[in-house]
């Protein structure tokens, strides 16, 4: 992989603390926030970046403003998931966008569970959700889209203020980026039995939190991030490999970045 960084087209959206996802040759950024000096508003705003023209089309907004929600691709649609408005107000629904008729359409609500920064995933078909900070016991629950059913599954029986900062799958296997005692762990989820098994720690990962995460190939990517402890953002990208359980450092972002989007698409830029 050549280690090399490229300008694209400037974002021209105001979304900020948005979230990402990529489907084929295309990124969305969904919801977020922007602020207005010490005032935040919530917004709906969805923006979709084309990598073959280059170029940022906004499309149609989602049901409602919201921020701090996951987001994943599921039957070539995307899901949004819970999240919410403001700092107070927050969500336990669904909703879907169809990239063919630019519609969003209210799914379903997970009863009981408020889901404020829920970890979206998708193996063989199934939408896997978890949550964030202090939730006990922390449930993972599992959509099928085939009768719009949840059900809870499996428990990480974390201690109290671990949480995961992102997730991503490679080979049917759910790998969380877990922030535990300021540190930043490899926990990988095996959805066919319901295991999970701690792996290395980050280097450099003491007191990291909002970076990014991303496969390539069969490696994990994690870029930026800000230091809790002196404040400041990171230009660091680490490479991970869960055949060997290793990190490496592999590179540095032209800018210190962090509550940033971090995604994979089809299109090689020469």
């Amino acid at each position: 992989m050549e280690n090399t960084w490229h300008a694209l087209a400037s974002f021209p959206g105001r979304n900020q603390r948005f979230a990402t996802v990529a489907m084929n040759n295309n990124i969305y950024v969904i919801g977020g926030q922007v602020d207005h000096g010490r005032m935040a508003e919530t917004l709906a705003d969805v923006w979709r970046y084309n990598s073959l023209t280059d170029t940022w089309t906004q499309v149609a907004s989602m049901t409602k403003p919201r921020h701090g929600h996951g987001v994943a691709i599921l039957g070539q649609k995307i899901y949004v998931i819970g999240g919410k408005s403001g700092w107070a107000k927050k969500f336990n629904d669904i909703e879907r966008y169809d990239p063919v008729l630019n519609i969003w359409t209210s799914v379903t609500r997970i009863k009981g569970s408020y889901l404020e920064k829920p970890v979206a995933t998708v193996v063989e078909d199934k939408l896997y959700i978890n949550g964030y900070f202090y939730r006990e016991p922390d449930i993972m629950h599992v959509y099928e889209p085939a009768d719009n059913s949840w059900s809870p599954m499996f428990s990480f029986e974390r201690v109290q203020g671990d949480g995961i900062e992102t997730a991503v799958v490679l080979n049917d296997l759910i790998y969380f980026l877990v922030y535990r005692g300021f540190d930043n762990f490899v926990m990988v989820f095996n959805p066919q039995v319901s295991e999970c098994v701690q792996g290395s720690r980050m280097p450099d990962g003491k007191y990291l939190y909002s970076y990014g995460a991303t496969i390539v190939g069969d490696k994990i990517y994690v870029a930026g991030g800000s230091r809790l402890d002196a404040s400041v953002n990171v230009p660091h990208v680490y490479c991970y490999d869960p055949a060997l359980d290793i990190w490496g450092l592999v590179g540095t972002m032209p800018h210190p970045l962090s509550e940033h989007g971090c995604v994979t698409i089809e299109k090689y830029i020469p």
